[in-house]
């Protein structure tokens, strides 16, 4: 029987892996190939993407991780050649470096009714630093045009074990095969997750190993000096745990509406090294908790290690805060000033990449040299400061403790009950107004005994959108108005971003092409600067395009531009969350002034909708009298995150809110 088991066992992987995934078997029947035969709409597809991820010994470094990948894409259209270019973010610091090669990198394409391919030179392969730990190694493929095959291989070696590359597989175009798999030593216990929805295939077993260690002893005399050296050779024989991953027919991930990253949702696996133990060793337990990943962290010179050096800013600061005192206004001083003087280079990380003292000299530094700085110099000025460790949105939600599951850093401060959250890295950013690349599920805050507590990033705070418009329109079809806008918060914080660096005429330009090709006139705003205070706009405007003249009717929706044009929501089903940025408020006051000689015919009816126990609503008031049509309209969001089980119904509510807001008014002349 247990032979039986064996075989059976044997069969089974053997069939796992019976088809032949190889680079360079390229044929003219694949180049030929002009749609996807699953998904003809795909721009270009992955034949196969597979990788390995194992173990060698070093004699000088112990166990090292490897991880081999190989793909193969083919093109369809212009829009897939994108697919061809590809690139490997890897750690490079001091003396532990991850390096990483491509090889087999060929295009294929098919001319006269032959195979030409084309390898990838030099030229078309270079490394770029993205701070002082990160590197990225990029590949733009040669004669790549649509029909075109390409294949690449890359490696890349780590010392760094607990930390197995995560593996994806499915993309934003369909994957015909993906396969993973980790062949681990048994001295070494990972924990596996899978991510997303798909049905990957997985397979265990466990196989005999050997590895060969190479020593070497010096002979020496009384005196110490040496008068030979003897080498010698052990091996070690131990086992090895295999866990293989397969796919066919991975369907490509939609982009979709309202998803911060689509990344966290897209079928994967990842892995955590839970345990040690070496022969003849303690056994070492390395599941951690967030807690000591966040002590550890604040263990670094480079980043708790930075926030006790104050001497070469302490005068500066010292005339910045004189008349202020409360703790409020010198919140608000030093973050102002951190912000106003100095530049953020685009770089995200957790660790400084200069040191803060040079950060102040140059005036620019990555995201950890700007809030660390900050921190810093909220903590000189008897603030409760701490740093507060995060994921950004890019970098994704965390499944584990980790210190890579962290690659941001703010600032926070404790303050009358409450924690107020802040980023120096936007002009724009304010009291708990962080960027969105910032707000991605909850942060850790650092105390300075290496203590830490979870904080949340999402906002609570209703941002507000309210706008007052009154308008007329003629008997041949010409809208006349004025609008003043309100915006709060988060909406403020659109704004500023969007037109906040703008003088008044680009302002009206982009408005204008943004509102339908409006005419604006008169154009006035208040506050852009003024980050404590609300943003007010007021302008007037001409409309021709909201409103159609019939024989003798007038038809009109009253929200004009500012109806939903369409239902944002497409998908006939979803398997993802719905993320909105933020709770948020919209209302709009609106007086029509009926021309003269016209009645209403026809006037949409007050309707309330609600979803999810008022979570969404929509309001629509009218009240009408001779002379006007008065409506309020308001669209409350007062939710973050829906999970997906809520779709069809919130399908369903965001159409019929779509309904009602292009509802048309009927004006009709007198008899």
């Amino acid at each position: 029987m247990k032979n039986l088991f064996i075989y059976l066992f044997i069969l089974n992987l053997n069939l796992f892996y019976s088809q032949e995934y190889k680079l360079g078997k390229v044929t003219i029947d694949e180049l030929k190939e002009n749609e996807h035969k699953l998904e003809k709409d795909a721009s270009a597809c992955k034949i196969f993407s597979k990788a390995k991820t194992y173990m060698v010994y070093n004699n000088d470094k112990g166990f090292e991780l490897v991880t081999e990948v190989e793909n193969k894409i083919k093109i369809y259209k212009t829009d897939g050649l994108k697919f061809a270019n590809f690139s490997v973010d890897f750690y490079s610091y001091g003396s532990d470096k991850e390096i990483v090669n491509f090889s087999d990198a060929v295009t294929y394409n098919l001319v006269a009714g032959k195979i030409e391919k084309t390898k990838l030179k030099s030229e078309g392969e270079f490394t770029e630093r993205i701070n002082k730990y990160n590197q990225v190694k990029k590949i733009t493929m040669p004669n790549v045009k649509v029909g075109s095959i390409v294949e690449y291989k890359y490696t890349i070696k780590s010392p760094f074990v607990s930390q197995v590359k995560d593996w994806y597989f499915q993309d934003l175009i369909p994957v015909d095969y993906s396969s993973f798999q980790i062949r681990i030593p048994e001295y070494y216990t990972y924990n596996s997750f899978t991510k997303g929805s798909l049905n990957i295939k997985s397979i265990k077993n466990t196989v005999s190993s050997s590895l060969t260690i190479n020593s070497k002893e010096r002979q020496s005399t009384s005196r110490g000096r040496t008068v030979s050296t003897e080498f010698s050779q052990s091996k070690v024989d131990f086992k090895e745990n295999i866990s293989n991953f397969e796919i066919h027919d991975v369907p490509s991930i939609k982009e979709e509406t309202f998803v911060k990253n689509l990344a966290n949702y897209i079928g994967g696996v990842t892995h955590e090294l839970a345990s040690i133990q070496y022969p003849n060793e303690p056994f070492k337990l390395l599941s951690t908790s967030w807690e000591e990943v966040a002590k550890n962290i604040n263990l670094s010179q480079d980043f708790g290690g930075e926030l006790s050096k104050m001497s070469y800013f302490e005068d500066d600061i010292n005339k910045l805060l004189v008349g202020k005192n409360s703790d409020q206004e010198k919140m608000i001083s030093i973050f102002e000033f951190v912000k106003n003087n100095f530049k953020w280079n685009g770089y995200f990380g957790i660790y400084t990449d200069e040191g803060l003292k040079n950060t102040y000299k140059n005036k620019i530094g990555n995201v950890a040299d700007l809030n660390l700085l900050l921190t810093a110099i909220l903590r000189f000025s008897k603030l409760n400061a701490h740093p507060v460790l995060i994921s950004s949105v890019s970098n994704g939600i965390p499944l584990f403790p980790s210190r890579t599951a962290f690659n941001y850093v703010l600032a926070g401060v404790e303050i009358e009950g409450r924690t107020i959250l802040l980023d120096a890295t936007d002009k724009f950013s304010h009291l708990n107004i962080l960027p969105y690349r910032a707000i991605n599920w909850r942060g850790r805050m650092i105390y300075e005994n290496g203590g830490s507590k979870e904080i949340d990033l999402e906002p609570t705070v209703v941002s507000k959108d309210n706008i007052i418009m009154d308008y007329s329109v003629s008997t041949s079809g010409s809208i006349q108005g004025t609008i003043k806008r309100q915006l709060t918060d988060y909406n403020a914080y659109n704004y500023r971003n969007d037109y906040g660096l703008l003088n008044d005429e680009s302002v009206i330009e982009k408005k204008e092409k943004s509102l339908g090709g409006i005419v604006i006139d008169n154009y006035n705003k208040e506050n852009a600067d003024n980050l404590n205070a609300a943003v007010i706009e007021s302008f007037d405007f001409e409309d021709n395009k909201n409103v159609e003249v019939i024989g003798d009717k007038i038809y009109i929706s009253p929200l004009l531009f500012y109806a939903l044009d369409s239902n944002p929501f497409k998908s006939d089903n979803r398997t993802f969350p719905i993320e909105f940025a933020y709770p948020h408020s919209d209302k709009y006051i609106i007086t029509l002034q009926i021309p003269e000689g016209y009645v209403v015919d026809y006037v949409p009816e007050t309707e309330n909708l609600f979803f999810a126990d008022k979570i969404l609503s929509h309001r629509y008031i009218v009240n009408k009298d001779e002379k006007t049509l008065k409506f309020m309209i308001q669209d409350d969001v007062n939710v973050t995150i829906l999970s997906s089980e809520f779709y069809p119904d919130l399908k369903e509510y965001y159409n019929k809110k779509w309904i009602k807001q292009n509802e048309k008014i009927v004006l009709k002349k007198k008899i």
